[in-house]
């Protein structure tokens, strides 16, 4: 039997560079043993805005900057009197190729 939990964050500067952190937690459960398992992945670089398109170059890999989409969107659960800011990111995965899209709430 097996868990999984994930988390991602963003963080992007005013100055063009972006900061990223995602880990992933996984629980792997036997008759023996009992393991909890984290992978954790980090990445920075530059992105630039063309429209609704995104361009995130990791410093790790500039010949390969990554494609995709964004658009924000605010929403109010008490009648607008309170806003929260969404960011939406439309990518490609690395894993399969598909198209996904994330919502990231802003933290204030």
């Amino acid at each position: 039997m097996a868990t999984a939990t994930a988390g991602d964050r963003w963080v992007f500067a005013p100055n063009c560079r972006y900061a990223s952190a995602a880990a992933a937690q996984r629980n792997v459960f036997s008759f023996t043993e009992a393991l909890t398992i984290t992978d954790a992945y980090f990445g920075d670089g530059s992105y630039s805005l063309d429209g609704y398109h995104i361009l995130l170059t990791g410093d790790d890999d500039k010949s390969n900057p990554k494609k995709g989409w964004f658009r924000l969107e605010q929403e109010s659960f008490d009648n607008g009197v309170t806003w929260t800011d969404n960011l939406f990111l439309l990518c490609n995965s690395k894993v399969d190729g598909k198209d996904f899209e994330v919502c990231y709430h802003r933290l204030k």
